[in-house]
């Protein structure tokens, strides 16, 4: 993308028999108008334009070759960390979930053991704090995976 800006300069100051420029703009000659033209451009992309890696060739040779590897090698790096960073988070995921199922099947088993060797109140306080900690982790989850 190139952006175009036009600064129109402003009259020399004359001292004396000496034509001195404003400070901070150009000296231009009298036959262009005291019209500047100034071009920039701004690129966000990982390899310059065709026209330059040209020009990178005339300096230096095969050096639009070396550019486009570097590209490529700096591509395929940033996407085996990505794939690196998915698996461990799969991995993670995988492994709260069993530890979880685990986790609440030993409470409840434990609360239905309490129930049996005659403590009602004890074994039912672990089984209903138990399906009520599945379901808060359930809705959390899900709200979770709403914003996602």
């Amino acid at each position: 993308m190139a952006k175009r800006r036009s600064l129109v300069n402003k009259p020399n100051t004359t001292v004396g028999n000496v034509q001195m420029p404003t400070p901070g703009m150009p000296s231009i000659p009298s036959d262009t108008n005291g019209i500047l033209v100034a071009q920039q451009q701004y690129r966000s992309a990982p390899l310059p334009d065709p026209e330059e890696l040209i020009r990178y060739n005339d300096a230096v040779p095969d050096a639009a070759n070396r550019i486009i590897t570097m590209a490529e090698n700096q591509s395929a790096h940033r996407q085996s960390l990505e794939k690196s960073v998915v698996d461990a988070q799969n991995r993670n995921s995988f492994w709260g979930i069993i530890i979880g199922a685990f986790l609440s099947l030993v409470i409840v088993l434990a609360g239905v053991y309490c129930i049996l060797s005659g403590h009602d109140w004890a074994g039912a306080i672990l089984v209903s704090v138990d399906i009520v900690g599945l379901c808060a982790v359930f809705v959390y989850g899900t709200k979770i995976n709403k914003k996602n």
